[in-house]
C-alpha cells in the first residue's frame, strides 16, 4: 500500500486537503519512512528542512493515524490469509519436491488450525510420596 496524504481524507480538514500537492505527498512518504525508523516529530523537522512546520505536523499526525489503522485487524480474516499463504507455500514446495519444507509448512498449518490435542496428565500425588521426596524417607 502506498501512503499519501490523500489517504488521510477522514483526518484532514477540507482546507488542508485542498493544499495538498505532489511535493507534499512526496514529503509524506519521507515522513512515513522516518516515522517507521522511529524518528520523532522534532527529528523529522530537522531532517526535512524544506517543508513547512505545519505540513510536517499534519503529515506526522496523518502517519500516526495510518499506523493506528494498520493496527486494526480482524483476527478471523488474518487467520484466513495465513492459512491461504501456508497452503500456497505447501503446494509450491510439493511441486519442487522439497518434502522437508513441506513437512514444516504442514506443521504450521496444523498449529494454525489447532489440530494438536493437548494432553491432560493426572498429577495427583499422595502426601506420603511428597514427604518421602522432601525428607529422603
Amino acid at each position: 500500500m502506498i501512503f499519501t496524504l490523500n489517504g488521510c481524507r477522514n483526518f484532514l480538514t477540507p482546507i488542508q486537503m485542498t493544499n495538498l500537492t505532489k511535493k507534499k505527498n512526496e514529503s509524506a512518504g519521507e515522513i512515513l519512512k522516518l516515522a517507521i525508523a522511529g524518528a520523532s516529530l522534532s527529528e523529522i523537522k530537522k531532517s526535512l528542512k524544506g517543508t513547512s512546520d505545519e505540513d510536517l505536523t499534519i503529515g506526522f499526525d496523518c502517519v500516526l493515524q495510518y499506523f493506528k489503522s494498520l493496527a486494526e485487524f480482524n483476527p478471523e480474516v488474518e487467520r484466513g490469509k495465513a492459512y491461504a499463504r501456508l497452503n500456497m507455500l505447501f503446494l509450491n514446495s510439493i511441486k519442487i519436491q522439497d518434502y522437508k519444507t513441506s513437512l514444516g509448512i504442514q506443521k504450521e498449518i496444523n498449529k494454525l488450525l489447532d489440530l494438536y490435542k493437548k494432553q491432560e496428565r493426572d498429577v495427583t500425588i499422595e502426601a506420603n510420596t511428597i514427604d518421602a521426596i522432601l525428607y529422603d524417607e
